[in-house]
């Protein structure tokens, strides 16, 4: 990952100030900022939920837990 993509990640989550230290908008923010670099880095996605038509379907199903893992699997594993 290349500084300009850092930067790019940190500022959706903060500024930089006059004496170019990064700002963040609270413990929350840095740690969503920690977990966007980490997820860059892993090349995670960002996750998909499932629709309510999908989610109609696992619900017919004989087996709903399995069906909504399969869904999940499917729609987050590419």
């Amino acid at each position: 990952m290349t500084n300009e993509q850092i930067f790019e990640l940190a500022d959706k989550y903060g500024w930089m100030d006059d004496f170019n230290r990064w700002n963040f908008q609270g413990d929350v923010a840095l740690l969503e900022f920690a977990d966007a670099i980490i997820a860059a880095v892993k090349g995670r996605r960002e996750w998909v939920s499932l629709t309510d038509t999908e989610m109609c379907e696992c619900y017919n199903s004989k087996s709903i837990g399995y069906a909504i893992e399969a869904k999940l699997k499917e729609k987050n594993n590419g």
